[in-house]
């Protein structure tokens, strides 16, 4: 059995504000495992929030085998609609990418839009969800 370790990192009002690996995989005999045939992963990340609780920034890197790995690491920033705890967008500041949302009256989420194209949300009277259609 391999055990990877992750340490944890909280605000005084217990919310998650890091995360990471060690650099060192430990294995059964609690003695740390030095081996090619594992690829040597490591993250960290860290997240900021607004006064309300809101996450404001979201930053996490991933390597494996000393490669950043594009796909899990990106630096995102989150905007919200004035005086609601809507999200409104989100930038990357990675790749520069960004996603936006809208919603209805009752505060559904009725569309998101992002680069795979956009997604429409529909809900019944009771605020259930009928029916998500994405376009390109």
């Amino acid at each position: 059995m391999i055990m990877v370790e992750f340490d944890f990192y909280y605000d005084t009002l217990n919310r998650l504000v890091g995360t990471g690996t060690r650099d060192t995989i430990i294995g059964e005999e609690e003695q740390p495992v030095h081996s090619v045939n594992f690829a040597h992963s490591t993250y960290n990340l860290k997240m900021k929030y607004n006064k309300v609780g809101g996450i404001i920034e979201k930053t996490q890197h991933h390597e494996r085998d000393m490669i950043v790995v594009p796909e899990n690491t990106y630096q995102n920033n989150y905007a919200y609609i004035g005086g609601t705890h809507k999200l409104d967008k989100v930038d990357d500041g990675s790749t520069g990418n960004t996603e936006s949302f809208e919603y209805d009256f009752d505060g559904n989420a009725v569309s998101h839009i992002d680069i795979n194209g956009t997604r429409k949300m529909f809900w019944d009277e009771q605020d259930r969800m009928s029916l998500s259609v994405s376009y390109l």
